[in-house]
């Protein structure tokens, strides 16, 4: 049996790109794509990519990792309302459905001359915050594809 699933984003602020399925121990390409949606420019925004290891809105015993993630964060500084694709590279362990969140922050260097630039832009950050999701089924490498009944 084969599970899909269709999310849908909270914000079109940042999307994710992840293929449908992969290999254990072989590496796949997530990309992330992140929009300023503030008038000012962002410095220093740091775009985060994890393993969402529950569904559940109730607290369960943390899952081990089952993903390596590389790098799992990149700072990236935007112009105002500047596109940007970071990639990252995932490498899973074992065989199931994964699911991968991406979300972004801005991290402001209240030392630097360009501080309050960055601190109006931040306030814009909440749709890069809430994130995107989605999953990808890792198979064993020799496995096939099962075969889709219905749609």
């Amino acid at each position: 049996a084969r599970l899909e699933a269709h999310t849908r984003p909270k914000s079109g602020a940042i999307a994710l790109t992840v293929p449908d399925t992969a290999s254990v121990d072989k590496t796949f390409v997530v990309s992330v794509t992140v929009t300023n949606p503030s008038k000012h420019a962002m410095k220093n925004l740091e775009v985060n990519l994890a393993e969402q290891s529950t569904f559940s809105s109730e607290y369960v015993d943390p899952v081990p990792t089952r993903i390596e993630i590389v790098p799992d964060k990149r700072a990236i500084d935007l112009a105002a309302h500047e596109t940007r694709t970071v990639q990252f590279e995932v490498t899973p362990s074992e065989a199931g459905v994964i699911g991968i969140y991406a979300n972004a922050n801005c991290l402001i260097d209240y030392e630097s001359e360009n501080a309050n630039e960055n601190k109006k832009a931040c306030r814009d950050v909440q749709a890069l915050q809430l994130g995107a999701f989605d999953a990808t089924e890792v198979r064993m490498l020799d496995e096939k594809a099962p075969a889709v009944v219905a749609r």
